[in-house]
């Protein structure tokens, strides 16, 4: 019941991840379905014909053409299939598969690549041994009782932009680094623009723009799972993704020793023997910045920075915990909304699956990003 993922292309992506995504350094387009685009370029992944391998002589050109496409390797984002080129759009949908479009044979799925959850239940919280816990940490059991889609990884910048219309990252510059310091309505905001995108009915009702911008759920929805279009997910959707059937603090298995806590000097070992560094961007590695996405190890559902990297912004109005719930939305209203997963300026402790944080809804910070959900229909 909690291994249960999947994704129309999900063996290609993954393919692409061991191959391409890992590589360190920012890219000027969201993380590729394969390995063509390469990380040093600094043009989209498009169809541009001056990149061509036009070559006649007996010179290897740097970037060969191996299907015979007419689209060398550094722009053909499968340049082991004739039939997957730059330029290519096969739904109609307006998205090149290089941007990319994450399935392109259904004009509903554009660049915001997703991973299936399936439905299930599970604790959540920790338990009251787990080094870093907080007090509004209290296990309970949820019950979540529709399949979900939700970000394969972060929202970039690029991404942001693209859907938004505008660019707010502290830290911009960097197209496949996470956005940040959107505050919660920007984030909903840019649900509704992707929902809008996809056709797909809006979940928020929004005035104003930008930072101004002023969102609440639609109250057309019994809840925010009755929607169809994208929106944030719920607290419980997002710890249960992130955790992908892991009791433990972290996705490899491993949590905090005593007196590790606030250890910021990197390469710090869990009491698994395995390093934080190798799943979370905290302060002891992310050296004082965001970094792009996808480049450390994923969770057991193939989802990237469940731990660390941005705080991501949920649906939630946030309060203690209830107890025992199925298809938890958090209490009616409030004065902060509820944020979840670490951040790369924080202590070890912040980057644990529990750790629970909320803000005023109108404040952005360097350090906070979003991820988007769905429910599948």
């Amino acid at each position: 019941m909690f291994n249960a993922i999947e994704r129309s292309n999900i063996s290609l992506l993954l393919f692409s991840l061991g191959l391409h995504l890992l590589a360190t350094g920012c890219q000027s387009a969201p993380p590729s379905t394969d390995s063509g685009c390469d990380s040093g370029d600094t043009s989209p992944c498009t169809d541009d014909t001056s990149r061509r391998d036009t070559s006649t002589t007996d010179t290897a050109p740097e970037y060969p053409d191996k299907d015979g496409d007419g689209y060398t390797a550094d722009v053909d984002c499968d340049d082991g299939d004739p039939a997957v080129y730059p330029g290519l759009d096969q739904d109609g949908d307006g998205y090149d598969v290089c941007f990319p479009d994450c399935d392109d044979t259904d004009p509903t799925v554009l660049s915001v690549c997703l991973a299936v959850v399936e439905a299930g239940s599970f604790v959540m919280g920790s338990p009251e041994t787990e080094v870093g816990r907080w007090i509004d940490e209290t296990q309970h059991m949820v019950t979540l009782t529709r399949n979900f889609y939700v970000g394969i990884w972060e929202i970039t910048q690029e991404q942001f932009e693209h859907f938004a219309g505008y660019q707010p990252s502290y830290f911009a510059g960097c197209p496949t680094c996470p956005v940040e310091t959107i505050n919660w309505h920007e984030a909903a905001a840019l649900t509704n623009a992707i929902s809008e995108a996809a056709h797909l009915d809006r979940c928020y009702q929004c005035v104003g723009s930008g930072s101004s911008s002023e969102c609440s759920p639609d109250p057309s929805f019994a809840t925010i799972y009755d929607c169809p279009g994208y929106r944030l997910p719920t607290e419980a959707e997002w710890e249960y993704a992130a955790r992908a059937g892991e009791t433990a603090a972290f996705s490899n298995g491993g949590s905090l020793s005593i007196g590790t806590e606030n250890d910021c000097g990197g390469a710090l070992e869990l009491d698994n023997g395995a390093l934080l560094d190798d799943v979370a961007w905290y302060c002891g590695n992310s050296e004082g910045s965001t970094r792009p996405v996808a480049q450390l190890a994923p969770n057991a559902w193939g989802l990237f920075d469940t731990n660390g990297s941005v705080w991501e912004w949920v649906d939630d109005w946030y309060d203690l915990y209830a107890g025992d719930e199925v298809d938890p939305v958090g209490p009616s209203s409030g004065y902060l909304k509820s944020k979840r997963s670490g951040s790369w300026n924080f202590d070890p402790y912040y980057s644990r699956f529990a750790i629970r944080d909320s803000y005023n809804p109108t404040a952005s910070y360097y350090y906070t990003g979003v991820r988007v959900a769905r429910t599948v229909p």
